[in-house]
């Protein structure tokens, strides 16, 4: 896949949160340092639902930039609702090119465990920055299926 003018969507959470063992993450922190400038070094335009000012209805926007992105990133570092729906509707609507990533520390909900994911360092976040270049490519040129729905369905099911 080229990587020329490719739009990615960052689903993650908001500001500072603590995760279970009430470790501070500051995901503001993460996508300025880490995910946008990995993102830029592969040539993709990525963003959040942050960006969206106009009235209406914010899942509208949501839910195309989760169909139409040609990456998603995803921050699971926390048990987040929002970002644990809107990964399962990735899942649901795209076979590839969805991209976990989570830092060091706290557990994740066992039906997420057997998936592999990019680990970062909570308190330095920019320090995994050369370590995820290289994964975003990887991910961007892959044609395997990350969808755990897609791999379960048989092909004449979503063809």
């Amino acid at each position: 896949m080229s990587e020329k003018s490719l739009r990615a969507f960052i689903v993650r959470p908001f500001g500072t949160k603590t995760d279970r063992n009430q470790n501070e993450v500051n995901f503001d922190a993460v996508q300025k340092q880490l995910i946008v400038p990995a993102l830029e070094c592969v040539g993709v335009d990525g963003r959040t639902t942050l960006d969206i000012l106009r009235a209406g209805n914010i899942r509208v926007d949501m839910f195309q930039r989760l169909l139409t992105a040609d990456l998603v990133v995803a921050d699971l570092s926390i048990d987040n609702a929002n970002v644990f729906y809107e990964l399962g509707i990735r899942h649901a609507l795209r076979e590839k090119r969805t991209f976990m990533l989570r830092c060091e520390g706290d557990k994740y909900p066992f039906d997420l465990q057997t998936d592999r994911y990019f680990i970062y360092q909570r308190e330095n976040p920019a320090a995994s920055l050369e370590q995820l270049v290289p994964a975003l490519r990887q991910t961007l040129n892959s044609e395997e299926q990350d969808s755990p729905v897609f791999k379960l369905l048989p092909r004449e099911a979503w063809s």
